[in-house]
Order: C-alpha cells, then sequence, then structure tokens
C-alpha cells in the first residue's frame, strides 16, 4: 500500500502495478497478439489504474450510472 498525493491509502502500489503489467504484456507477447492490440491493453490498463487511484468507488459509481439508465 502507499499513500496517494491526497492522503488516501491505495491497495495499488507502483511496484506490483509494474510486474502486473510486466506480466500481462508478457502473457500477449507469447500468445503473438498485435502489437497495436498490445498498446491498446496497456493503455486502458494504465487509464483504470489511475482512475481506480483518483476515484476509490470507481466501481460503485459505474453500477449506479448502469442502474440509472437501465
Amino acid at each position: 500500500m502507499f499513500r496517494s498525493h491526497s492522503g488516501r491509502i491505495s491497495r495499488y502500489s507502483s511496484s506490483s502495478t509494474i510486474l502486473w503489467l510486466h506480466y500481462h504484456t508478457t502473457y500477449l507477447y507469447e500468445r503473438q497478439t498485435s502489437p497495436i492490440l498490445i498498446a491498446i491493453q496497456l493503455a486502458a490498463t494504465i487509464i483504470q489504474g489511475i482512475l481506480r487511484a483518483t476515484i476509490p468507488d470507481l466501481a460503485a459509481q459505474m453500477q449506479a450510472c448502469v442502474l440509472t439508465f437501465a
């Protein structure tokens, strides 16, 4: 765990995120996935990590939006 700039404690440390990205990229590369798809996956993962760090209850908010529009 680490403390973000806002003072919140996050479950995601930068080292564990880097290890996860390395594992995921290696997995996609071994499956001979297109480099463009690997880049898209990595970008999506990084954006998701940033959102999780800045908006802790993102999943709850997304669920509320889905229920609102359903």
